[in-house]
Protein backbone atom coordinates (compact mmCIF):
# COMPACT_ATOMS: atom_id res chain seq x y z
CA UNK A 1 0.00 0.00 0.00
CA UNK A 2 1.47 3.28 -1.00
CA UNK A 3 0.47 6.72 0.16
CA UNK A 4 0.25 9.47 -2.38
CA UNK A 5 1.98 12.73 -1.67
CA UNK A 6 -1.40 14.40 -1.13
CA UNK A 7 -2.49 11.76 1.40
CA UNK A 8 0.84 12.00 3.17
CA UNK A 9 0.53 15.79 3.43
CA UNK A 10 -3.03 15.46 4.74
CA UNK A 11 -1.91 12.94 7.34
CA UNK A 12 0.93 15.22 8.45
CA UNK A 13 -1.43 18.20 8.74
CA UNK A 14 -3.97 16.20 10.74
CA UNK A 15 -1.21 15.01 13.09
CA UNK A 16 -0.04 18.58 13.69
CA UNK A 17 -3.59 19.66 14.51
CA UNK A 18 -4.02 16.78 16.92
CA UNK A 19 -0.76 17.53 18.73
CA UNK A 20 -1.33 21.29 18.91
CA UNK A 21 -4.89 20.95 20.17
CA UNK A 22 -3.61 19.34 23.37
CA UNK A 23 -1.39 22.32 24.19
CA UNK A 24 -3.47 25.00 25.81
CA UNK A 25 -1.89 28.07 27.31
CA UNK A 26 -3.60 30.09 29.93
CA UNK A 27 -4.93 33.41 28.67
CA UNK A 28 -3.22 36.64 29.54
CA UNK A 29 -4.38 38.65 32.54
CA UNK A 30 -4.40 42.45 32.67
CA UNK A 31 -3.96 44.20 36.01
CA UNK A 32 -2.87 47.55 37.40
CA UNK A 33 -0.14 47.63 40.01
CA UNK A 34 3.31 48.93 40.87
CA UNK A 35 6.90 47.95 40.14
CA UNK A 36 8.77 47.59 43.43
CA UNK A 37 12.42 47.07 44.34
CA UNK A 38 12.72 44.62 47.23
CA UNK A 39 16.51 44.54 47.54
CA UNK A 40 19.31 42.26 46.47
CA UNK A 41 18.90 38.47 46.75
CA UNK A 42 21.98 38.22 48.96
CA UNK A 43 20.36 40.64 51.44
CA UNK A 44 17.10 38.68 51.60
CA UNK A 45 15.29 40.62 48.88
CA UNK A 46 13.78 39.38 45.66
CA UNK A 47 14.97 42.01 43.20
CA UNK A 48 12.26 43.64 41.09
CA UNK A 49 8.64 42.61 41.62
CA UNK A 50 5.28 43.64 40.28
CA UNK A 51 2.84 44.24 43.12
CA UNK A 52 -0.93 44.10 42.59
CA UNK A 53 -3.47 45.16 45.21
CA UNK A 54 -4.33 43.97 47.74
CA UNK A 55 -1.25 41.82 48.53
CA UNK A 56 -0.15 39.92 45.42
CA UNK A 57 3.47 40.06 44.28
CA UNK A 58 5.02 38.42 41.24
CA UNK A 59 8.59 38.15 40.06
CA UNK A 60 8.66 39.13 36.36
CA UNK A 61 10.87 36.94 34.19
CA UNK A 62 11.29 39.51 31.41
CA UNK A 63 10.76 43.02 32.76
CA UNK A 64 12.00 45.69 30.30
CA UNK A 65 14.76 47.85 31.82
CA UNK A 66 12.79 51.05 31.16
CA UNK A 67 10.26 49.95 33.80
CA UNK A 68 12.74 49.19 36.57
CA UNK A 69 11.70 52.20 38.64
CA UNK A 70 10.65 51.72 42.26
CA UNK A 71 6.97 52.57 42.93
CA UNK A 72 6.23 53.06 39.20
CA UNK A 73 2.51 52.54 38.51
CA UNK A 74 1.98 50.11 35.62
CA UNK A 75 -0.67 48.27 33.67
CA UNK A 76 0.63 44.77 32.95
CA UNK A 77 -0.61 42.15 30.53
CA UNK A 78 0.93 38.91 31.76
CA UNK A 79 0.71 35.16 32.04
CA UNK A 80 1.21 33.39 35.36
CA UNK A 81 4.03 30.90 34.83
CA UNK A 82 3.01 28.82 37.86
CA UNK A 83 6.67 28.79 38.93
CA UNK A 84 8.11 29.48 42.31
CA UNK A 85 10.10 32.72 42.54
CA UNK A 86 13.89 32.62 42.57
CA UNK A 87 14.04 34.29 45.98
CA UNK A 88 14.04 31.60 48.63
CA UNK A 89 14.17 33.96 51.62
CA UNK A 90 10.77 35.51 50.83
CA UNK A 91 7.46 33.76 51.39
CA UNK A 92 5.30 36.72 50.33
CA UNK A 93 6.04 36.39 46.58
CA UNK A 94 3.25 34.53 44.82
CA UNK A 95 5.18 33.27 41.78
CA UNK A 96 6.66 34.28 38.46
CA UNK A 97 5.01 35.94 35.48
CA UNK A 98 5.80 36.42 31.81
CA UNK A 99 5.20 40.07 30.89
CA UNK A 100 3.49 40.26 27.51
CA UNK A 101 2.92 44.01 27.61
CA UNK A 102 3.58 46.72 30.15
CA UNK A 103 2.67 50.41 30.19
CA UNK A 104 2.94 53.21 32.68
CA UNK A 105 0.12 55.77 32.86
CA UNK A 106 2.71 58.44 33.76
Amino acid sequence: MSLSLRNLASLAFASMLLVSSGCTKEPFSVRTGYVVWTGEFIDGGCGWLVSFPPDIQYQPRNMPDAYLVDSLPVVVTYRDLKNRPDCLNRTDVDGQIYVHKIESPL
